[in-house]
């Protein structure tokens, strides 16, 4: 049986539903990067698929798909090429408002190399940065504590800022945890400010009394500390 590496390309694409993204490094196991690089270009020429990235591609369909975010074409890259990023400290810092939007870049932190590719979001960017700040990933706390981070230690003498973004915090039994888990990742003078020995007696309370915490005592018992 004769294998041609432009059918069993067309065959995985076949596979995938429309709109789905994939990464050349996912066709490797089917011939040469120059055959398959060929394949893809002349997939889009004929429109079956959309280039949305550097050896990023997507699955088009009858109907008009709505392109990527930056977001999504950085995770595919990432993925394929084995990284983990996350949210760069000026985007999370414009996620929770404490800077301008139009400021905003499409900047991801990663476990790997510092690169840059063209997509049809713009240029995005990976850059390398300590391993234990790959840790505090995407989450809620991750976002708002690498947003405080990237902004620096005179940024967070305004109490209000601080208050503002973590009250949210002192309602979420998990979202306290998680506070506590990165407590040994962030700079101690970022520690220090959020006085993170109230997010532990408070976890601590819930622990012993085998309920939430409420507010009333929440204030009654513990000082307000670093949001006072």
């Amino acid at each position: 049986m004769n294998f041609k590496p432009s059918t069993e390309i067309r065959r995985y694409i076949a596979r995938i539903a429309d709109g789905t993204m994939f990464a050349t490094k996912e066709l490797l196991h089917i011939g040469r990067r120059n055959t398959i690089d060929q394949n893809l270009s002349r997939l889009c020429r004929s429109g079956k698929i959309l280039r949305v990235g550097r050896g990023v591609y997507m699955k088009a369909g009858p109907k008009p798909i709505a392109l990527p975010s930056p977001q999504e074409v950085a995770l595919v890259k990432a993925t394929a090429w084995g990284k983990r990023i996350m949210q760069s400290g000026l985007d999370a810092a414009c996620k929770t408002g404490l800077v301008d939007e139009g400021e905003q870049k499409h900047v991801f932190l990663t476990s790997g190399c510092t690169t840059s590719f063209q997509s049809v979001a713009g240029t995005i960017h990976f850059r390398k940065t300590a391993p234990k700040k790959v840790l505090l990933g995407d989450s809620n706390v991750g976002t708002y504590l690498k947003a405080l981070w990237h902004l620096g230690k005179e940024y967070c003498e305004h109490t209000d800022v601080l208050k503002r973004l973590f009250e949210p915090i002192w309602g979420n039994a998990f979202a306290r945890e998680d506070l506590l888990t990165f407590a040994g990742i962030i700079p101690s003078w970022l520690r220090d400010k959020l006085d993170m020995q109230r997010y532990f007696h408070a976890l601590m309370w819930e622990r012993n009394n085998r309920k939430p915490i409420d507010r009333v005592t929440l204030a009654a018992v513990y000082a307000p500390g670093a949001l006072r």
